[in-house]
This record gives structure tokens, C-alpha cells and sequence, in this order.
């Protein structure tokens, strides 16, 4: 994806100067992507598959059309698409761990106060039995 970025710069100081938009749209959601965010991720998927469906379309509009370069076209969406797929994964799983690492935190947390307070209450155990059997 930077790659593409710096290719589209390259690009855009030889000849046109709309590509700056493409480029900078491309290197915030590569920026976003770096930083783990799945809605980068998602926006990367629908751009790259509107980009590279527009370049199919095009290529129909050409006198010299020619069946390598369409088929070249869905390959690389293909290829990229896989990797932004994996990487939406990735990033899934990472926030189910954190979530369940965070809910086994607590939880182990509250078992950890449950079994200090006998020491935190001076060692009164029959008071702390009467009440955990009051409140349950």
C-alpha cells in the first residue's frame, strides 16, 4: 500500500495532478491500518475493489483492449484483497483477546479481594462467612 503511494507520487510529478488526492487518501488509510484500525481496513477493501473495478471498465473502453491486462487487473485485487482480509482478521482476534483478557482480569481480580479480605478484616472469618451468607 505505501508502495502504491509512492509509485502514485512518482506518477503525479510526471503527469497528472489528480493522483495527489489518491496518494494522500492512501497513505492516511495506510497510516490507520498501521495503527490497527478495522474500519481503515474495511474502507481499504471497498476503495481498492471500486479502483480496481473502474480500471476493468476502462479497459473496455480502449481500442486496444487486450484480456492479459483484466485479468492482470483481478489478480493483483485478488492478491491484495487476501491481505487485507488476513489483516481484518488479525485485528479481530487481537480485540477478542484483549476482551477476554480483560473480562479473566477482573474476574480474577474479585477472587483475589474475595480471598484477602479474611487478612484485611483482622482475621475475623466468622463474620465474613455470616455475611457472604446473608448477601447470597
Amino acid at each position: 500500500m505505501i508502495f502504491g503511494a509512492i509509485v502514485g507520487l512518482i506518477v503525479w510529478f510526471s503527469s497528472k495532478v489528480w493522483i495527489i488526492g489518491d496518494v494522500i487518501l492512501v497513505l492516511v488509510l495506510a497510516f490507520f491500518i498501521y495503527r490497527g484500525k478495522k474500519w481503515a481496513m474495511v474502507a481499504t477493501m471497498i476503495y481498492w475493489t471500486i479502483s480496481k473495478g473502474l480500471q476493468v471498465v476502462s479497459g473496455f473502453s480502449v481500442e486496444d483492449f487486450s484480456a492479459g491486462s483484466t485479468i492482470m487487473i483481478v489478480l493483483w485485487w485478488a492478491l491484495f484483497m487476501g491481505f487485507f482480509w488476513r489483516a481484518y482478521q488479525v485485528e479481530k482476534e487481537r480485540k477478542r483477546l484483549r476482551n477476554k483478557s480483560g473480562k479473566m482480569k477482573k474476574e480474577i481480580e474479585a477472587e483475589n479481594r474475595r480471598l484477602a479480605k479474611p487478612f484485611l478484616n483482622g482475621g475475623k472469618l466468622e463474620e465474613i462467612d455470616k455475611e457472604e451468607r446473608e448477601g447470597s
